[in-house]
């Protein structure tokens, strides 16, 4: 019995061991920072702290849009979002299959983040977040969004591919423009959608929008920098009399009630 304890004592202390002397800071900053597949962009970590058994804690996690990756070689990086409190541990049965896994939780401004990431490049990633607020993804002004909104949805990816599912409440969105095309992104008060993430191109397989006598649908997709994507709205009889609103619709009339617009653009960088 007292061998028995002693044993497991024994391989306690060689695994805490191990963590603290054998797994060094800068390893783990460098799996995090290049576990994104491709050279789009990078995750940059700022404040990291060990904890015991395989546990640590990150002040910030920045998402970077890496310079020069839509080809423009004098286009600098920017910062599409930040995570913070990041709070993670690795599997240590993972670490021994050579095929190291972590879990994780952080917040992103008002909301939270949960999920599990294959710390090596192209591994499976999956991700959940609730209640986040759209006014902390600024990323998304570059698509013509600007206003308030709560988003919840799931992530996953594998190899550069995968799907994100979202879903946004309590929308109060701006009516704006992309290139030379009205979005009457105002009218709506809630967004359902899915997104397919492949090799080169984010694909909009379905988006519905929901608003007061009004209601639309998005297809289309994004390679690097050229959007591509078709919208269709239909109002009933309760759609809001606003002249200046049905003015700018109007170019876009199929049928009484029945709008497309065709948004083919090139994002700004």
């Amino acid at each position: 019995m007292k061998k028995a304890i002693l044993a497991v004592l024994l391989l306690v202390f060689l695994v805490v061991t191990f963590w603290f002397i054998a797994v060094p800071e800068h390893l783990i900053i460098s799996l995090i920072e290049d576990s994104l597949p491709g050279d789009g962009l990078s995750l940059v970590a700022e404040g990291f702290r060990k904890g015991f058994f395989y546990s640590f804690s990150i002040d910030r996690v920045s998402l970077v849009k890496k310079a020069g990756s839509d080809g423009n070689a004098g286009a600098s990086g920017s910062t599409l979002l930040v995570l913070e409190g990041v709070g993670a541990r690795i599997d240590p049965f993972s670490v021994l299959r050579l095929n190291p896994k972590m879990d994780f939780t952080c917040a992103l401004q008002e909301g939270s983040i949960e999920g599990e990431v294959s710390l090596l490049a192209g591994g499976p990633v999956r991700m959940s977040g609730r209640n986040i607020p759209l006014g902390g993804l600024s990323f998304l002004e570059s698509f013509g969004i600007h206003g308030e909104g709560s988003l919840s949805g799931e992530l996953r990816l594998k190899n550069g591919r995968g799907e994100a599912r979202v879903n946004v409440e309590n929308v109060r969105l701006q009516n704006s423009s992309l290139g030379d095309f009205f979005l009457p992104l105002g009218l709506f008060h809630a967004i359902q959608g899915l997104i397919t993430i492949q090799d080169k191109a984010v694909i909009l397989q379905s988006f519905s929008f929901t608003g007061e006598g009004v209601h639309a649908r998005a297809r289309g997709e994004v390679t690097g920098r050229d959007l591509k994507v078709n919208l269709e709205v239909t109002a009933d009889s309760t759609f809001p009399s606003e002249p200046a609103l049905h003015a700018m619709l109007a170019r876009y009339a199929v049928s009484p009630g029945y709008y497309l617009i065709p948004v083919k653009t090139r994002l700004p960088q």
